[in-house]
Formats: C-alpha cells, structure tokens, sequence
C-alpha cells in the first residue's frame, strides 16, 4: 500500500509510524527504496551498540566503529544527551546507536519512566532529533483513537454487507464521519469528545424544532438564551 501510494503520501510526509512489530529488516528493506523512513519502537530485547567516536587508533584493518554493546541496566550517560518534551514524564535520553539485527544506525530514544522502566524508540532517519521521534511516535495513537470513536459512533463494525464493494462504503463512510466530526471538534475551539458532540447535534436538532414551532412575534433575544443554555445541558451535566 506504501508502494502504490507512494507519491500521494511523500507530499505529506515521508516518515512512517509503527509500532514494534515493523522494526525488522522484512519490512524497513522494503520501505527505504520507495523513500520513507521508520519511526517505531525496539523490542525490550533489542541488541544495541554504542558508536566509537573516539581518537582513531593506529592498528591494521578496518576503523573501529563501535565502542561496546549498551548495557540497558547500566546506561553510559555520558555518551547520550539529555532531551524534553511536553507532556512525557520521567527522563529521556538520544544518541546515534547501532542496532545489530538491523546492520544499520539510528537515531535512538530511551525513555524511562518515574517506575524506572526503559522503552526504546528510533529513526531509520539518524539526521533526525530526538525530540521529533518522539512527537512523531506519539501521533500513531491518533489512529487508535479514531477506530474507538468510529466504532462507537459511528457504525465502523455495523455493516452486515458482503459484497466487497459495499464493506468498503461502510467503511469509509463511518472514517469519513469520524474525520468530520474531528474537524468540527477543532473548529468549536472546546477539547470535547465524540459523545458530547453527539450530544451537542442531538440538542441542536431539538432546540430548532422547538423554535420552528415559535409565534412569528417570539421573543428573539429569550429565544436565543434558551437556545445556549439547552445546547450546553447534557454536554455540561456530562
């Protein structure tokens, strides 16, 4: 899918976000080519080295590239450097490290949380901060969020069709109004959910079939205070 929408996507960006089960190389070997990078999370076993960058050493063969494999009970702060970004509590920590079962180097990410626990994150991309995997990472959990409203909301586990054509209607039916509900959320300006739009659009559609049914001569400005206070009453008892 990658591949066939290459050119649609690399307008967007040309990083993709997984979760660990893509960090191999099956997967990566076929992502470079087609010119996207991975932003993803090791496994807690993941085999990692520091890089050398010391003196170089007057001895035969190759350069010395690497000074030791990283110790993740006993990190070697000294060689990492120290990073912040809202939001995430407890410590991080970047440097450029390579990955044995990937032969590759990458831009890496510790995270240890206040219990002491180590999680691994990393670029593909080395030229890339610390701080950007970890904003970039964070974002994969936007989809999760938009599979629970959707099937929730907005029927994404509804259809009973099998004809393939029409699963994808459904499908796409219920993303799109997942997405448009998005947007109308950003647009309010108010950090609301799903359920208190929903209960927003249902108190509209009440609130004007009450008021279509008003005296022309109404009284306007009561109409318009009764109109916000019903529009806000389920969303703020909520």
């Amino acid at each position: 899918m990658l591949d066939k929408y290459r050119r649609r996507l690399l307008d967007v960006s040309k990083y993709v976000v997984a979760d660990a089960a893509f960090s191999n190389n099956t997967f990566i070997d076929r992502l470079l080519p087609v010119g996207f990078h991975l932003v993803s999370r090791f496994r807690d076993d993941i085999r990692l080295r520091y890089l050398y960058d010391g003196p170089e050493e007057k001895r035969r063969g190759p350069k010395r590239k690497y000074a030791g494999a990283i110790d993740k009970e006993n990190l070697d702060l000294t060689k990492m450097e120290e990073i912040h970004v809202e939001g995430v509590e407890g410590k991080l920590y970047t440097l450029v490290a390579n990955v044995i079962s990937l032969e590759r180097n990458v831009r890496l990410v510790i995270w240890i949380n206040q219990q002491g626990k180590k999680k691994f994150f990393f670029s593909i991309d080395t030229g890339m901060s610390g701080v950007d995997v970890v904003e970039y990472y964070r974002t994969r959990f936007q989809i999760e969020f938009v599979f629970r409203n959707c099937k929730e909301f907005t029927g994404l586990c509804d259809s009973q069709a099998r004809n393939r054509k029409k699963i994808h209607f459904a499908f796409n039916a219920s993303l799109t109004s997942g997405n448009v509900a998005k947007v109308l959320l950003h647009e309010s300006g108010n950090v609301i959910s799903m359920a208190s739009l929903k209960s927003l659009m249902v108190n509209q559609y009440m609130v004007s079939r009450i008021i279509s049914r008003y005296a022309s001569g109404a009284n306007m400005r009561l109409i318009r205070q009764i109109n916000e206070a019903l529009l806000d009453f389920e969303r703020n008892a909520a």
